[in-house]
């Protein structure tokens, strides 16, 4: 059958199935999907669990609480993915600040046999190397923390930059390296729950920021330097892209769209679920005058500290001026932000620079609206670059 497939030009177009994860500071949501060598990607479903970090109604401490809602909603995530997807072979994991730590490193190391040409197996055993080196670095958070991927970035020879050093002679190899690091107690719960649920499925790690820039770069607006705000459920990524090489984080501001509500809460004294559906209204300009009156002063000042809290962030950088600023998240559907960066875009930079909602094209996702909120940017950049 496969050779009269091939000498009739028939090709068979291989349906992979794969699970993207987005573990977010007030959420956990996954896209469960259909790839194949034609486009578009099939998302079979959407799964969604919203988990309090901040409050308690478990009677636990911070950490404790923190982990054990992890685990029981990762355990619930991967019994519904397996229900929908039993057969997915790759699952795709993006984790969000401050679930992460990348480690840089740029070391030089003199070669024995500067003659012999590079092999793979030398620049592996470097790798691993400089991974085993970067897990034991002393820190008050080091015994608790994993690497759980490492790249190298960029190589030199004799000090010439090369793609890819494999092959090349010098006396001195130098390495641009980094190691991704996450919570040993986060790793090891998905590490159970993918073997237990999908043993043969290969799971890869990546972080927000990353994944963000494929559409930054893919963007007809971009002019670097530029400024990412990564507007989340509890936490703010903030984001410089100063060149094609050099990613910048500057330390997530605790302040989210989760913080807006709990604002409403406090002030309305309503639950959380009414000030979800108050918030819903404010941003749809669905809410009569009345009510506007008395909500819009309390979100503009949770906002304007939100900036200020930006800025501080950002002037750690000493980056006086940027070309370009771009939204995402679940902030970026809250016009809020906007308008406030707009008033007060010169906290930011002392030149002008353009201001834009980072958005994610869908073409190739069916049906493309299935994923169009800034928060589901994460999960529709899984499926369609990894």
């Amino acid at each position: 059958m496969r050779i009269l497939e091939k000498f009739f030009g028939i090709t068979r177009n291989r349906v992979s199935e794969v699970i993207a994860i987005d573990v977010g500071t007030a959420s956990l949501s996954a896209a469960l999907a259909k790839k194949g060598s034609s486009v578009p990607i099939e998302v079979v479903s959407v799964l969604r669990y919203s988990v309090d970090f901040v409050s308690s109604h478990e009677g636990l401490d911070n950490q404790r609480r923190a982990l054990y809602l992890m685990k029981k909603n990762l355990a619930q995530l991967f019994v519904d993915a397996h229900t929908t997807l039993p057969g997915a072979e790759a699952i795709e994991i993006s984790v969000s600040e401050p679930f992460f730590q990348a480690h840089h490193s740029r070391t030089v190391f003199p070669r024995e046999s500067p003659h012999n040409r590079i092999t793979r197996e030398e620049l592996d055993s470097i790798t691993l190397k400089l991974s085993q080196d970067t897990a034991g670095t002393p820190g008050p958070f080091s015994q608790s923390l994993r690497v759980v991927r490492n790249i190298v970035q960029r190589g030199w020879i004799n000090g010439y930059e090369l793609k890819d050093p494999v092959g090349y002679r010098g006396a001195e190899l130098e390495i641009e390296f980094e190691a991704l690091l996450i919570s040993r107690a986060l790793h090891g719960y998905l590490e159970e729950f993918r073997t237990r649920w999908f043993p043969r499925a290969l799971l890869r790690y990546h972080t927000d920021p990353e994944m963000l820039e494929y559409a930054l770069f893919e963007s007809s607006s971009l002019q670097l330097p530029a400024l990412l705000l990564d507007i989340g459920g509890e936490a703010t990524s903030i984001v410089v892209i100063s060149d094609g090489h050099t990613r910048t984080l500057c330390g997530p501001v605790f302040f989210g769209v989760r913080t807006l509500e709990r604002r409403i809460m406090e002030f309305t004294r309503c639950s959380m679920e009414h000030a979800e559906s108050v918030l819903r209204r404010y941003t749809s300009h669905t809410m009569d005058s009345q009510e506007e009156g008395r909500i819009a002063p309390i979100l503009e000042s949770a906002v304007e500290e939100w900036m200020a809290s930006v800025a501080q962030s950002f002037r750690t950088t000493r980056i006086s001026s940027i070309r370009s600023l771009f939204l995402s998240g679940q902030g970026r559907d809250i016009p809020l932000f906007r308008r406030t960066i707009e008033r007060r875009i010169h906290d930011l930079t002392s030149s002008p620079a353009g201001l834009y909602e980072l958005t994610i094209p869908l073409d190739h996702l069916f049906p493309p609206k299935l994923l169009h909120s800034g928060g589901d940017s994460i999960l529709a950049l899984l499926l369609l670059h990894s």
